[in-house]
């Protein structure tokens, strides 16, 4: 994860490790962290449904593991308007990559997460196989 300075263009990575698959950051309101999700098991390419939730400085120091009740893997974390909440999709259960992705959202400070999905047999992510790649996705997005 890296942030740059939009008026110098001054650049900062603030993650070190190679080995693993960070991804979508999201400004916290008052602009001082990041929050992202961030696979950092063993051989992350075979095992890309282990993605945790984490923040750092955006100024860089140290990850904070944000604790989540379920051992789900979680991406595309959104901090609600407020600061006081966290969406992220996520798998039901853990090491079933092949699950429908469902919304949760979590205290921001972690704790028990929420499926809000649950009773919906839908998949929260637009998700295609074909010869022309997948069809992408984009995080929550609150309102």
């Amino acid at each position: 994860v890296w942030v740059v300075a939009a008026r110098s263009g001054k650049a900062t990575q603030l993650t070190e490790d190679n080995d693993y698959q960070e991804g979508m950051p999201d400004w916290s309101a008052d602009s001082t962290t990041l929050l992202f999700s961030s696979n950092r098991v063993e051989d992350p390419d075979l095992n890309n449904q282990y993605g945790q939730l984490y923040t750092i400085p955006a100024g860089g120091g140290e990850l904070t593991e944000i604790k989540v009740d379920n051992e789900f893997g979680k991406m595309a974390p959104q901090y609600s308007p407020d600061g006081k909440w966290i969406s992220f999709l996520g798998h039901r259960q853990g090491g079933n990559y092949w699950q429908i992705m469902s919304l949760f959202v979590v205290p921001a400070g972690g704790g028990k997460a929420k499926n809000l999905t649950h009773a919906h047999d839908m998949h929260c992510v637009a998700a295609c196989i074909g010869d022309h790649g997948g069809a992408g996705f984009s995080a929550p997005i609150w309102a």
